[in-house]
C-alpha cells in the first residue's frame, strides 16, 4: 500500500511540474508553417484514392485503420484535398467566444470550406487524416478571418505513411511503440493525437464569399502521452488572465484501452486523465496547464488485490496579490487504494470512506499557488 500511496503523491508532483513548465519551457509541441493554397486540384494517384476511401478514424468512427489492408494502399500525396467525407461527423458544437470589449472581431460560421482547408493542412502536416472534434471562426473589420480547432488523427496512419506507407514502414512503426516490461503502454495502432490548430484566412477576392487561404498556421499537440479523446468539454476563447488578450481555452479528458504488458506482468485498466489548457491565441503557447485528475487502476501479477493510483485538482481563479490579474489556487489530492475511494462527481476523494472489508481511502492533500506574471503571460507555481 505505502509503493501506492507513493505512485500517487508522484501523480501530484507531476501535474504541479507539468503547470511550472508551461511559463519557462521551450514548445516542442508547436509547428509554424506557411499555409499553401490547395486549391482545386484532385490528385489521381491511385493510392491516394484508396486511402481516400477509406473509412474515419479516431472515437468517432466505427474502426481504426488496419495495418494491412487500408495502409497498403501507400502514402498519401501531400496536395491530395480531403472531402468532407474523410471525417465523421462532429457532435454539436460547445465552441464559444466571449472576447474583450477592445476586440471587434465577430463570430462567423465554423463552414465546410474551413473545416476542408483545415483537414487538407493536417492531412499534410501530419500524413493522416484530421478527424476534427470542434472550431470556431473570427472574422476581422478587413475580412481577414482566424479558425481555431480541435481535431485528432491516427498515430498509426501517421507513422506508416511519414514512413513511405509500405511493408516496412508498417514493421518499422509497429515496433515504434511496442511493449516493454518496464514501461506497459497500448499499442501505436490504437491511439490518436490531439492537436489545436489555429489557422488564419486572408479576405477574400473581389466577388469570392470564403477565402482560399495563403496566410499561415500553428498547430500544438495537446498531450504528447494521451491516447483517445474520451470527452472534450471546454472549447473557448475568452480573456481568462485579464491581459486585454483573449486566450484559447480547452478542457479535455482522454483515455488510454485497457492493455498489458509483455509477459503479463503489469495490468493496467481505466487510465484516464483530465486536463484544463490555457493556451496563448496567437502561437498556442501554453499560459497554463493543469490536470484536474488523473486516475490509472493497475494489477501486478502475484498480487491479489487491484491499486487505484490517482490525483486529482481543484482550483479557482482568484487574484491573491492584488495586481488585478488572477492567480490560481489549488488543493491537489493524491490517493490509493483498493478501491474508488467514494470519489464524487469531479473526482474528489472522501477521506472517511471504507470498502466493505474494511480497506480506507488513503488521501494527501497539498495546497499550491501559482502565480501570474505579465512580464511571462503565464502562471507559476509559487507554494
Amino acid at each position: 500500500m505505502g509503493d501506492a500511496r507513493a505512485k500517487g503523491l508522484v501523480a501530484a508532483a507531476v501535474a504541479i511540474a507539468g503547470l511550472l513548465a508551461c511559463g519557462a519551457q521551450p514548445h516542442p509541441g508547436e509547428t509554424r508553417a506557411p499555409l499553401p493554397s490547395t486549391g482545386s486540384t484532385r490528385a489521381t494517384d491511385e493510392r491516394d484514392a484508396a486511402v481516400a476511401e477509406a473509412p474515419a478514424v479516431g472515437p468517432g468512427s466505427e474502426e481504426s485503420p488496419s495495418p494491412a489492408s487500408e495502409l497498403d494502399a501507400g502514402p498519401a500525396e501531400p496536395d491530395a484535398d480531403v472531402s468532407a467525407a474523410d471525417a465523421a461527423v462532429p457532435p454539436p458544437s460547445i465552441a464559444q467566444a466571449e472576447l474583450p470589449s477592445r476586440d471587434t472581431r465577430v463570430v462567423v460560421p465554423f463552414t465546410e470550406h474551413v473545416q476542408n482547408h483545415i483537414r487538407n493542412v493536417a492531412r499534410r502536416e501530419h500524413h493522416a487524416r484530421a478527424r476534427i472534434v470542434d472550431g470556431l471562426t473570427l472574422r476581422a473589420s478587413d475580412g481577414s478571418s482566424r479558425a481555431l480547432v480541435v481535431y485528432e488523427f491516427s498515430r498509426w496512419e501517421s507513422c506508416v505513411y511519414g514512413e513511405g506507407g509500405d511493408a516496412d514502414a508498417r514493421e518499422s512503426c509497429l515496433h515504434a511503440d511496442a511493449f516493454s516490461v518496464e514501461s506497459p503502454r497500448p499499442e501505436l495502432r490504437e491511439c490518436n493525437a490531439l492537436v489545436a490548430m489555429r489557422i488564419d484566412f486572408a479576405p477574400p477576392a473581389a466577388g469570392a464569399a470564403e477565402s482560399t487561404g495563403d496566410a499561415g498556421y500553428v498547430v500544438r499537440e495537446l498531450d504528447a502521452h494521451g491516447c483517445q479523446l474520451g470527452a472534450l468539454h471546454e472549447l473557448a476563447l475568452r480573456d481568462v488572465d485579464a491581459d486585454g488578450h483573449a486566450e484559447l481555452v480547452i478542457d479535455a479528458t482522454r483515455t488510454w484501452p485497457d492493455y498489458q504488458s509483455r509477459g503479463e506482468i503489469t495490468r493496467i485498466d481505466d487510465a484516464q486523465r483530465r486536463t484544463w489548457q490555457v493556451l496563448r491565441e496567437d502561437d498556442l503557447a501554453p499560459e497554463v496547464e493543469i490536470t484536474r485528475w488523473d486516475v490509472v487502476l493497475s494489477a501486478n501479477e502475484g498480487y491479489a488485490q487491484d491499486m487505484t493510483n490517482a490525483s486529482t485538482t481543484r482550483f479557482e481563479l482568484r487574484d491573491v496579490n492584488g495586481d488585478r490579474h488572477p492567480d490560481i489556487v489549488m488543493d491537489v489530492a493524491s490517493y490509493s487504494l483498493n478501491g474508488d475511494c467514494g470519489l464524487d462527481a469531479d473526482h474528489w476523494p472522501d477521506a472517511a470512506w471504507r470498502s466493505p472489508d474494511g480497506w480506507g481511502c488513503h488521501v494527501s492533500v497539498a495546497h499550491h499557488l501559482a502565480r501570474y506574471s505579465r512580464g511571462e503571460d503565464a502562471w507559476a507555481v509559487v507554494r
